[in-house]
């Protein structure tokens, strides 16, 4: 079953890329409501739950304006060891091996007493300011697979646009109960928490970028 949920991921994720450079090629396709929320500040989200093969999906797209450089933005998207900060129920985030380009980084993350840990393979692109992820099957992971991007656009007043992505299988024990809306609400809040990261006190640490 391991190796059916490895390969049902690695075809998602082909399609994930090969589906974002398209988008990112003709522009975000929005609707005239998520367009209204995020001219006027607002989280845009734009939300999905299916069923691939074994795993059980969940997650989607948002968007929201963060009053910033994209030079600030990219360098915090950079700043691995401060994602407990930036990032919603992340308690920590740890750089393992890898390149400046390419790395693989654990991350623990909770709430109360829920408590998982699991390994990304990261991809950063500076020249289009975008970093991909993927869960790292070669290691032992609390969660089932999980994907995504972040991507760092300009927009206009010098502002940045955060447009993140994800879909995850967080397996059975995890979502039981009341867990998973909270997993789901939280899922697609990223843009927001890192905005009050960089707009509130984290801006020191990029402050002459």
């Amino acid at each position: 079953m391991h190796s059916r949920v490895t390969q049902i991921a690695a075809l998602t994720l082909a399609t994930l890329i090969v589906g974002a450079a398209v988008s990112y090629a003709q522009g975000p396709r929005w609707s005239q409501s998520e367009l209204r929320a995020i001219n006027s500040g607002d989280l845009a989200t734009r939300s999905v739950e299916e069923t691939r093969g074994d795993l059980d999906l969940m997650g989607g797209s948002s968007w929201r304006i963060v009053d910033a450089s994209p030079t600030q933005a990219w360098s915090a998207i950079r700043d691995i060891e401060r994602y407990r900060h930036m990032l919603p129920l992340i308690r920590s985030a740890t750089r393992m091996s890898g390149s400046d380009s390419a790395m693989r980084v654990q991350i623990e993350q909770g709430q109360g007493p829920i408590d998982v840990r699991y390994h990304l393979q990261m991809r950063f692109d500076d020249a289009t300011r975008t970093m991909r992820f993927r869960l790292d099957d070669s290691r032992v992971n609390d969660i089932r697979a999980a994907w995504g991007y972040v991507r760092i656009e300009p927009w206009e007043d010098g502002r940045t646009l955060f447009a993140w992505g994800v879909m995850a299988d967080f397996g059975d024990d995890l979502l039981t109960g009341i867990v998973r809306p909270v997993v789901r609400r939280w899922m697609l809040r990223v843009p927001t928490t890192f905005r009050n990261y960089l707009e509130g006190w984290g801006s020191r640490n990029y402050a002459s970028r």
